[in-house]
């Protein structure tokens, strides 16, 4: 890990090794395991890196800014952390859980069958999924925005409205990813688009980049 370490989120464990997945929030970073063994590390002020005791092997896992989530290997999902906007109050019944993600403030996952569901701070509408979504093949969560990539390569986009802005132009999409307030996405050709706030150029591709 490199960067801010003000709280010890770059401070890996010793003894960490076999890790097959990560995810860093505001100030903690998660890791999981081959055994499905999930380590948290850095601020710990809401009980983000609180990794319940009783916590059972692990298939994924995700990072709001001050929350954890895992996915268990029966598909239920386990939230610990900051909880003032119930963003570790996963929705009754959510039934089994394929993908989860996570934005600022808020809960994503993509259950059997490829449906979204979305909990946690709604203030611009992040949590609010468009009712003719159909089927996802993979979620991202920003601060006041998420994404959904659809099978046919198209990517939608709800939440605050600057930020979604372009969305619907996107085609031939395989991967996405969501930052505070803007979104990337590779096309099938291994190119590379950004859209949304481009405040410090995070959303300047490099002109030479692949």
């Amino acid at each position: 890990c490199w960067g801010n370490d003000e709280w010890g989120q770059c401070a890996v464990p010793a003894g960490l090794a076999d890790i097959v997945a990560i995810s860093a929030g505001f100030g903690h970073t998660v890791a999981l395991t081959s055994t499905g063994e999930v380590v948290a590390w850095g601020l710990d002020a809401d009980g983000q890196c609180a990794t319940p005791k009783d916590l059972e092997p692990t298939n994924s896992i995700a990072s709001g800014s001050h929350h954890t989530i895992a996915v268990l290997a029966d598909g239920r999902i386990r939230s610990w952390g900051r909880n003032d906007d119930r963003q570790c109050d996963a929705p009754a019944a959510l039934g089994v859980v394929e993908e989860i993600a996570t934005g600022n403030l808020h809960s994503m996952a993509i259950l059997e069958g490829g449906s979204v569901r979305c909990w946690g701070n709604n203030e611009y509408g992040q949590c609010n999924v468009p009712p003719d979504l159909g089927p996802a093949t993979a979620i991202a969560g920003g601060v006041e925005h998420s994404l959904a990539l659809m099978p046919d390569g198209t990517v939608r986009c709800w939440g605050i409205a600057d930020v979604c802005a372009g969305t619907d132009a996107l085609s031939d999409v395989v991967q996405i990813a969501a930052g505070g307030w803007h979104s990337c996405a590779i096309r099938s050709d291994g190119s590379v688009v950004c859209w949304g706030r481009n405040f410090s150029g995070q959303c300047d591709v490099p002109a030479d980049l692949g």
